[in-house]
């Protein structure tokens, strides 16, 4: 058998890139709501002066040990490499387009306007060949990198997942692919993408200030804008995530984490340790 890996692409394709860049240090005081119960007509002055030194004691807790406002910067950057140009790359190209429409049952209208490749290799491992694919979806103003990767030879002295009938040695079939893929074999897997034509938020700003007011902080920082990983045992519902984050007291390494969905806007908000000592 004959196989070629593709060394000298010839196609390129420009399309760019959305990072959002955190600037990690900034004013977060979490919006506290302090009780008072105490009636103020049976405290003496001593009593009252206490309860508000108390008070701003617990305010502190909450505040940034800096001061500095996150202004989220957008840097478009080249989304780098080329589309490799080998008949076998090419081939499965084509197999990862079909697959892609099919999966996430999408037109090929939708796909010409919405998904833009921008770089294919065939990866050479431990386990056999990989075909890789890095793409750019674009709705609205989100602008997201993602990278899919499916087996397309499987070395002849691998041994796992031998209840998926898939030969060694040989290049595999769309339906062999789509078996690997459902099965999650030899790190195949391809990204859930609903064919969404509009976002939830019109502005990058609109969604921040929503995770912004409901997580209690006086401002997060952009982090970046992800599609969640696809498998089996894991779906995804294939909508775009903006995930931010702020530092709640970094005395104290404590963090606040938040995601929003950009179509349903569903949010999830967890504090954790900001860094592992």
């Amino acid at each position: 058998m004959i196989f070629t890996l593709e060394t000298n692409p010839m196609k390129k394709v420009n399309s760019y890139l959305i990072i959002l860049i955190p600037v990690f240090f900034f004013s977060c005081s979490n919006s506290v709501i302090i009780d008072n119960f105490a009636e103020e007509d049976n405290q003496t002055p001593e009593d009252k002066q206490e309860t508000e030194d108390n008070q701003e004691a617990e305010q502190d807790d909450y505040r940034c040990d800096t001061c500095n406002y996150c202004d989220a910067s957008e840097l478009y950057q080249e989304c780098y490499g080329e589309l490799c140009t080998s008949d076998t790359c090419e081939n499965y190209f084509t197999i990862w387009k079909e697959l892609f429409i099919s999966n996430n049952q999408m037109t090929e209208d939708y796909f010409d306007n919405h998904i833009f490749p921008c770089m294919t290799i065939l990866h050479k491992w431990n386990s056999g060949i990989s075909f890789r694919i890095s793409y750019q979806i674009i709705i609205d103003w989100v602008e997201a990198w993602v990278q899919d990767d499916f087996i397309i030879l499987i070395d002849s002295a691998e041994n796992h997942f031998p209840h998926l009938d898939l030969p060694r040695d040989t290049l595999l079939s769309k339906d062999q692919i789509e078996m690997a893929v459902s099965g999650g074999a030899f790190s195949s897997r391809m990204h859930k993408v609903e064919p969404i034509d509009h976002l939830k938020f019109p502005t990058l700003q609109n969604a921040l200030d929503t995770l912004i007011s409901t997580a209690g902080v006086d401002t997060l920082c952009s982090r970046s804008i992800y599609y969640e990983s696809h498998s089996k045992n894991s779906p995804s519902n294939g909508h775009p995530y903006l995930e931010a984050n702020a530092f709640l007291n970094l005395k104290e390494n404590q963090c606040i984490y938040t995601d929003i969905d950009l179509v349903t806007g569903e949010i999830k908000i967890r504090h954790d340790l900001c860094m592992i000592i």
